[in-house]
């Protein structure tokens, strides 16, 4: 079997059972975070007026953050924001190559084959489609994704690299640490000398591993030291997708519901 056969195949199986997944998720999130019992918070003779919508943003997404995690671990705080920056560039460039190469689709362009590129060729197997969207900061697929601006998007994905090297490094090393959750320094007056050593998360490491395989396809590709290594970069991303549901890793898709109960429930002084 072909790598492009594995590939296509295992595009479907992940897609699968990343829906399948999400599914579940999604209906136990809604059966257990709807909100219940409210309306007497907000029928209370003399209720306080609900909070605006940027106080209570600002809440939701500073406010751990702040409270907590920078006071908590300080090394998670600082791997988790450089983690997410570079998942947040990365991304970004996963979603505007894959609009790019669907309006090119749409619009009738021929779409090479992302190793062996001929005049008049068209190669809309999903193998090859996923190969230019993971491995859109390469020079020729960056070429023919973005035209005059493959500059600039390449530079931006070297500048997200290092985000990501250094970021998830102090992700696992916290892992490694068991440090996991941990508590190592005060919170408060209150716990002065109290701390939690943390624990050690299974899910945790093979989520790093898992990111540091993609990073170091990522440098292979733009390297070009592997010829074929967009199709192995796709297999772990994929690998990533399917275990999604099933990992931490599901506040990823579920955050923007969480996020509107949690609104729903401050708007309504359901949540001091």
């Amino acid at each position: 079997m072909n790598v492009e056969l594995l590939l296509t195949c295992y595009f479907y199986t992940a897609m699968g059972l990343c829906g399948f997944g999400l599914l579940d998720r999604f209906v136990r999130l809604i059966m257990v975070g709807l909100p219940r019992h409210t309306r007497a918070a907000i029928e209370l003779v003399d209720a306080p007026s609900p909070p605006s919508f940027g106080t209570i943003a600002k809440r939701l997404l500073l406010g751990p953050a702040l409270h907590f995690h920078y006071k908590a671990n300080r090394i998670w705080t600082l791997g988790c924001t450089l983690y997410h920056l570079a998942i947040l560039l990365t991304v970004t460039g996963y979603v505007v190559a894959t609009g790019i190469l669907l309006s090119k689709i749409a619009g009738g362009v021929a779409i090479p084959d992302f190793h062996r590129p001929m005049p008049g060729g068209n190669s809309l197997a999903i193998s090859n489609l996923l190969a230019f969207i993971f491995g859109n900061a390469e020079k020729f697929p960056s070429q023919f994704l973005f035209g005059s601006w493959a500059a600039f998007f390449q530079a931006i994905a070297w500048f997200d690299l290092p985000l990501a090297v250094m970021g998830n490094g102090c992700l696992l090393y916290t892992v490694l640490r068991r440090q996991v959750g941990s508590i190592r320094h005060r919170l408060d007056d209150a716990m002065i000398e109290k701390q939690l050593r943390g624990q050690f998360s299974g899910q945790r490491l093979f989520v790093r591993l898992m990111i540091f395989s993609i990073i170091l396809a990522e440098f292979i590709g733009r390297m070009g030291w592997m010829p074929n290594i967009a199709y192995y970069h796709a297999v772990l991303a994929l690998s990533l997708i399917a275990a999604l549901p099933f990992t931490y890793l599901v506040h990823i898709p579920l955050s923007p519901l969480a996020a509107w109960l949690a609104i729903w429930r401050r708007r309504r002084n359901a949540i001091a």
